[in-house]
């Protein structure tokens, strides 16, 4: 019960717009972390465009066979919970994650 009420809550303040803020209070204390998931869509597509189609089509619609995750993980951080959302609010989220995800925009160069 307490789920589906967080994923209701969850999904009502999305509708206005993409907010990793929301997303962030489960993904940063028992869902999978956003750079644990972006690394996976990363080996396993490679491209941000392919990325982001993925992680669009996850959002839209949750499911364990769409999760990127292994099944060893699967397990404890089973989708079924998950918010679904628009694909507006989708692309703006995946686009935000992309962003703050990117691996070389991490890369620091000393001088």
């Amino acid at each position: 019960m307490e789920k589906t009420v967080v994923s209701i809550l969850l999904t009502a303040s999305l509708l206005n717009g993409a907010n990793l803020n929301e997303c962030a209070k489960c993904h940063d204390k028992k869902a999978p972390p956003f750079n644990i998931i972006y690394r996976k869509y990363l080996v396993t597509y490679s491209s941000k465009k392919r990325i982001k189609e993925k992680m669009v089509d996850f959002l839209l619609n949750p499911s364990d066979k769409k999760s990127i995750l292994p099944q060893e993980m699967k397990k404890r951080f089973f989708p079924r919970t998950h918010p679904a959302y628009s694909i507006s609010v989708a692309e703006k989220t995946v686009e935000k994650i992309i962003e703050k995800e990117d691996p070389i925009k991490k890369i620091k160069i000393k001088h």
